[in-house]
């Protein structure tokens, strides 16, 4: 559970965040290298996540079950991997291995980052989601000769 207030125009907001958690994509690497992979989904009542993890970045589906209007973003506000919605149902947002507050673990060999799914585009309310997303790789087994 988290907990935030702040002051805007001497009216005190405060958030609870109730809801993290851990999407998780494995893959499993092939001779030519990485191999893309689809995790099943993760459903909450407002959304349908996916993950694809691909080799340079992770590809989030969203699926809104009403028209979204809030903002989405992977890492930081400002990181640049973000979108505003305008109303669909359905949406994407490439999170690069190398950018957007993307971490890169390197004993399991995996990269990880948060997104934020906020339901108003300027507040964060009660009912905004806070998931963990994680895409594993490995190289698996390679025969030489």
């Amino acid at each position: 559970m988290y907990r935030h207030s702040r002051v805007e125009n001497g009216v005190v907001i405060l958030v609870w965040v109730s809801f993290v958690s851990i999407i998780s994509c494995g893959t499993v690497g092939s001779k030519l290298g990485y191999k893309s992979g689809i995790f099943k989904d993760f459903v909450s009542e407002k959304t349908r996540v996916s993950l694809a993890c691909r080799s340079n970045d992770i590809m989030v589906n969203l699926n809104f079950s009403v028209p979204f209007r809030g903002l989405v973003h992977a890492g930081k506000k400002d990181s640049g991997c973000s979108f505003r919605g305008d109303g669909k149902l359905t949406y994407s947002l490439n999170v690069p291995h190398a950018a957007c507050g993307t971490v890169h673990v390197t004993p399991q060999d995996s990269f990880a980052n948060t997104l934020t799914i906020r339901y108003h585009h300027a507040l964060e309310l009660e009912g905004d989601e806070i998931k963990t997303i994680l895409c594993k790789y490995g190289t698996g087994s390679i025969q030489l000769g």
